[in-house]
């Protein structure tokens, strides 16, 4: 079929330096919330100039903090944002989003409001259904998220600040926590006392405020964009997307890094239903280590049910770009350029390009998977 990636084009990206030596998620947007694991923005920025002058729609869906969805709304396109985690969609929300001038002054006079609340100590909590509490965190830091979830739910009919408000609180709930990092799930005493978490809280919703009225380039933004909490191998989730031009994605690589768990505190707090996601987790460490019964086998039938989804929702001359590296299952190194190609070529597609990426381990968040250092990025064409 014919694409829309012409051979000019094509030429364009064989060019290009996939590793990005000195280039990071450091300075953009998405990297105002924790969410490791995740690509940096030059790849989808690179792969989206390669189609210059074409109105695209785009869809990631495995879009994690929704980096491909900032790239394409940059970019004057329509993007559409999948993931089964429910903390995910709410940094896609945000993040593909235009929040106006007014928007951020009403969110900073209600983030002001919500630290007044905080300095009146109060007994209620609304933490009872979060397990362990007491291990992961103080009394203090238990009465003052607790306090901020209540105040959030209060808010009525201003979902986009509330959105704001809930990633504020998120991307300091570690290290308002006894949990040691975002990639160290371990219990430490940090020492913090009330004042010292209101203090966090306060300076994370001023960070906020500041990086998005700093930031205006949606006010530039010409497309749609669409966030869906979802499993990306059940029909259902696609029902309200159809004409896709372009995928952009990285999918989780099996027994490589657990999403939910690294997050889940935050999902808990937030009632966003970390046990759901985690169910639902493609690659999770537990289901291809120690005890756990899945293999590569389970991964490719995992991305035959994708392919085939995405086959049904894109036009014909729609384009993938996967960018992937390999596993370790028990021990043997499983390349995941195969799985995908598998995968492919038993629902209507074909990998006509692999490009590589040097990845600095120093920098990633799951070292030790895989082959060190090493990413391919795949193209992928309607066969």
């Amino acid at each position: 079929m014919k694409s829309i990636l012409t051979e000019k084009e094509i030429k364009t990206l064989r060019k290009t330096n996939w590793s990005f030596p000195s280039e990071s998620s450091r300075g953009d947007i998405t990297d105002l919330h924790p969410y490791p694991a995740r690509f940096i923005p030059p790849i989808p920025e690179s792969i989206i100039s390669a189609f210059s002058g074409k109105k695209l729609n785009i869809l990631d869906p495995f879009a994690g903090c929704g980096t491909t969805l900032t790239a394409g709304l940059n970019a004057g396109h329509s993007v559409y944002g999948i993931d089964v985690n429910g903390l995910a969609s709410l940094l896609q929300k945000v993040y593909s989003h235009y929040f106006s001038i007014t928007d951020l002054e009403h969110f900073r006079n209600i983030s002001e409001e919500l630290v007044s609340e905080l300095g009146k100590k109060s007994k209620k909590t609304n933490s009872s259904t979060i397990p362990n509490l007491d291990h992961w965190f103080s009394n203090d830091a238990q009465e003052i998220l607790s306090t901020s979830v209540s105040f959030i739910n209060k808010l009525g009919n201003v979902e986009h600040i509330s959105n704001l408000l809930k990633f504020s609180i998120s991307r300091v709930i570690v290290k308002v926590s006894n949990q040691k990092s975002d990639t160290q799930y371990v219990a430490i005493k940090k020492g913090l006392d009330r004042n010292q978490i209101i203090k966090i809280i306060s300076n994370s919703c001023n960070s906020v405020y500041k990086r998005f009225s700093e930031n205006r380039e949606s006010d530039s933004w010409q497309g749609v964009s669409k966030v869906i909490l979802g499993d990306a191998r059940e029909k259902t989730t696609y029902k309200h997307i159809n004409d896709i031009d372009l995928v952009i994605t990285s999918p989780p690589y099996p027994n490589a890094y657990e999403y939910w768990l690294y997050h889940k505190y935050r999902m808990f707090w937030l009632g966003l239903d970390p046990l759901w996601s985690r169910e639902r987790e493609i690659g999770a460490r537990p289901f291809y280590s120690g005890t756990g019964r899945k293999d590569e086998f389970d991964f490719q039938n995992d991305l035959t049910s994708i392919f085939e989804n995405l086959y049904d929702v894109t036009k014909p001359s729609a384009v993938q770009f996967w960018v992937i590296g390999d596993s370790i299952i028990k021990g043997r190194l499983i390349d995941n350029t195969k799985i995908v190609t598998n995968a492919c070529e038993t629902t209507g597609w074909k990998v006509v390009e692999k490009m590589q990426r040097i990845v600095d381990r120093k920098r990633s968040s799951f070292q030790g998977i895989g082959r060190q250092g090493i990413e391919h990025i795949l193209v992928i064409q309607k066969s």
